[in-house]
């Protein structure tokens, strides 16, 4: 990995964004924001940021819901971008003390993450960009969806069935995500674990 700078030669820590791309948890990547654009305001300013930015795999690939998913406890996994970057943000002149996050795909989540799911303060601010506040699901409203793929992709005896899913052929894969219904039917969205 190796830092773009923009200019600020400050040995100060620095306010660090974290941008986590929108797309409904089915499209998006890291190069939807330029972070020159978000960085040169502040830069301008004489406050200059540190501009970090991950990518997660979306739809199926990313945010698959059912029991299986629910036992693994393999949810909220953009949390590991949120704890590298309090560990290792240092090293590129933040400061892990004034870390926010900008969501945009997560935006749903926000106001539950800072009220339940930020216990290790991992990030001190959030700003909100897109989209608006909707109910989510518990993660077991959608197994007929996650019993869907595991038909697709003949995992159905597996003992495993994330095992089979995750050796499954990207293909077919893919295929069987292809076949299941759209944005506000099934979710790829963030779905609550309702164990808190």
């Amino acid at each position: 990995m190796s830092p773009k700078t923009t200019g600020d030669n400050s040995t100060s820590s620095k306010a660090i964004l974290v941008y986590i791309y929108g797309g409904a948890f089915l499209t998006g990547d890291t190069g939807q924001v330029y972070g020159n654009t978000l960085v040169s305001r502040p830069l301008e300013l004489g406050e200059p940021i540190v501009y970090v930015t991950a990518a997660y795999r979306l739809n199926a690939f990313g945010f698959l819901a059912g029991k299986e998913v629910k036992d693994a406890g393999i949810g909220n996994l953009e949390r590991f971008a949120l704890e590298w970057v309090q560990k290792h943000i240092g090293a590129f002149g933040g400061d892990p003390k004034k870390l926010g996050s900008q969501l945009w795909c997560n935006l749903r989540q926000l106001p539950y993450a800072l009220e339940r799911r930020n216990p290790q303060g991992l990030f001190h601010a959030g700003a909100m960009e897109s989209g608006s506040p909707i109910v989510l699901p518990d993660i077991l409203q959608q197994q007929r969806y996650f019993d869907s793929l595991v038909i697709d992709t003949n995992c159905t005896t597996a003992s495993d069935k994330l095992e089979c899913l995750r050796d499954a052929p990207f293909e077919q894969l893919a295929a069987a995500v292809d076949r299941t219904p759209s944005l506000f039917a099934y979710q790829s969205l963030k779905l609550m674990d309702s164990r808190g």
